[in-house]
């Protein structure tokens, strides 16, 4: 669930909402001891009965409101395009890697020498790197705005990138598992991968931990019907001269990999994070 915040300040011509209060009450009250003193000559009732008609100052019937929208940058430069959960979830993107991958065109920018990767922003604030985010589920995103590169140099950058402000959910929290394989056709090459994926998120808070397993089978010779020895090997016996049972075309590899992320909120303008990668490989192939 979210829960959405705005700032919001009123003012009574140019009077602070608790000296006008205050004025309107002392106004009213002198009419309202008056009126509640009986008459002599008419009931109780009926004197309290202009207390009702009272003319409320009209200083408070003017009230100004000035909202902030969540998650905004500096300066009020509009976004070339915004996108919110029900446009986010259309694109079928799991993470938010995979997402800003699927809307590349619209964040490049013409601007710059060949394709350059937007700046990325996390709640209208500056992140050491799209890694800080990359991993969590598009789940978590309240909504993504696009800004020009006019937004860019307000935050310390060149004017060749775009900007993409990712606005998270200020209460989100999720444990998530994929498993997915595939085979080929002519056999070998059999691959199957494995996600474990927990994230929290709390104001400015955030913690990412994501676990993947990549395994890949190798294709050998023999399985796509070539060899690489056939015919160069002389043997009277006829029991070499073709070894394709014994070498790769693709090696057998088992990918490793764990990525986690600690964001805090220090301060109002501080933000502190910790991101922490590994990565183990085994690669195996035969050669005859």
């Amino acid at each position: 669930m979210s829960q959405v915040s705005f700032a919001i300040k009123a003012t009574l011509r140019g009077i602070p909402v608790a000296l006008a209060t205050t004025i309107a009450v002392a106004g009213i009250r002198p009419a309202c001891a008056a009126s509640a003193a009986p008459s002599p000559s008419t009931p109780q009732a009926a004197a309290s009965a202009p207390a009702a008609d009272q003319e409320v100052d009209p200083s408070l019937d003017e009230v100004i409101i000035e909202a902030a929208m969540p998650g905004a940058v500096i300066g009020d430069i509009p976004p070339e395009n915004r996108l919110n959960p029900a446009q986010i979830a259309a694109y079928g993107d799991s993470t938010i890697n995979d997402l800003l991958n699927d809307i590349a065109q619209q964040t490049q920018s013409d601007q710059g020498r060949g394709n350059t990767a937007p700046i990325i922003l996390v709640n209208g604030k500056r992140v050491s790197g799209v890694n800080e985010v990359g991993d969590l589920p598009t789940e978590s995103i309240l909504r993504v705005d696009i800004l020009p590169e006019e937004v860019a140099l307000r935050y310390g950058y060149g004017a060749q990138q775009k900007v993409v402000n990712i606005i998270l959910r200020r209460n989100f929290r999720a444990k998530l598992f994929d498993l997915t394989g595939s085979e080929s056709t002519d056999g070998g090459g059999e691959s199957d991968m494995a996600d474990a994926n927990y994230s929290r998120i709390h104001d400015n808070d955030r913690v990412n931990v994501v676990a993947r397993v990549r395994t890949q089978a190798s294709i050998l010779e023999s399985d796509r019907g070539v060899s690489s020895t056939a015919g160069t090997v002389n043997d009277p016996t006829g029991a070499i001269g073709n070894d394709s049972a014994a070498r790769t075309l693709e090696p057998a590899t088992n990918t490793y990999s764990l990525n986690s992320v600690f964001a805090y909120a220090l301060s109002q303008a501080l933000q502190g994070s910790f991101n922490a990668m590994a990565t183990y490989q085994t690669t195996q192939a035969k050669d005859g």
